[in-house]
Formats: C-alpha cells, sequence, structure tokens
C-alpha cells in the first residue's frame, strides 16, 4: 500500500483540461470527465461500484458504491506527483466524509484509499460505541443515586 501523504493540494490546470481545487479535480470537458472515471472504475475491485460524473464549476467524477439507503463510498482522484486517489465514506453521496480531520491520505490504487477509509470508519466506530457505553453507565449511576435519594427521603417521611 502506497500512501502520498494527506490531502491534494492545488495544482495548475493540465493539457486535458483538468484542475485540481480543494482535493478534487475539476475537468473542463464532460467527456473527458467520463473517460477518466471509466478509467477508474476499471481499477476498481469487488462489485456494486458505478461511475458518477457531475458538473460544479467544472466536470467532476468519483466512482461510488451504494450498498443500502444512507450508506455511500466515494473514491477520487487527487493529484500530487501522479495519479493518486483519496476516499470518502459518508451517508450522502459526495457529501464529504463523516469523519472529517487531518487523516485523508492519498494512495496510488484506489482500492488501498478504500481499505484506508473503511479502518478510519471501524475505529471511529469503536470510539463512540465506547463512549455511549460510558455515557449510559453515567447515566444509570446518576438515575440510581437519584433513585437511592427518593427512596431515602420517601421512608424518612413516613
Amino acid at each position: 500500500m502506497e500512501r502520498h501523504g494527506q490531502g491534494c493540494k492545488l495544482e495548475p490546470v493540465f493539457e486535458i483540461g483538468v484542475q485540481v481545487r480543494k482535493g478534487i479535480f475539476v475537468i473542463r470537458d464532460e467527456d473527458i470527465a467520463r473517460r477518466l472515471g471509466e478509467e477508474l472504475l476499471k481499477k476498481m475491485k469487488g462489485k456494486g461500484w458505478s461511475l458518477s460524473v457531475w458538473e460544479n464549476l467544472g466536470w467532476h467524477y468519483s466512482v461510488d458504491i451504494n450498498p443500502a439507503p444512507g450508506v455511500h463510498m466515494s473514491v477520487f482522484p487527487c493529484h500530487e506527483d501522479d495519479e493518486v486517489y483519496m476516499c470518502l465514506f459518508s451517508d450522502m453521496p459526495h457529501a464529504g466524509a463523516l469523519w472529517d480531520g487531518p487523516d485523508h491520505e492519498v494512495f496510488s490504487d484506489p482500492n488501498d484509499a478504500v481499505r484506508h477509509e473503511l479502518g478510519r470508519a471501524k475505529g471511529n466506530r469503536d470510539r463512540t460505541n465506547r463512549m455511549i457505553v460510558l455515557i449510559e453507565e453515567a447515566i444509570r449511576e446518576q438515575e440510581n443515586e437519584d433513585a437511592g435519594m427518593d427512596e431515602g427521603c420517601s421512608a424518612e417521611g413516613s
């Protein structure tokens, strides 16, 4: 797994009409975006990946997998010194990552970007589950203390 660092930087317009802006390719021509997207789609392992091409101040593309409503993973191209990719996992298509932070790394193999993002999501899930357990325990302890106080007050008043 070859990592290329974190995030993407702004690059000049290339001969094919591509510019990187805030980590996502901006392409002047829809046909170029579609061709580049189809090349990326061929690199993806597993079933269920599809190509998305859209216009938003230039043409963009990603390959996406949406196994259920509210579950979206997208792989985007990013340019540093050569062709590299980043992956975002979210509850909405192209909405950014559920867990933003400084560890959006880029990879030569788009499948490595997917594995990295899944690992990041699992780590966040595990941390979130630990926090939920601790908060629920604290609430139960407080409720038990409050219930004990109520019982003590009732016994004294009788």
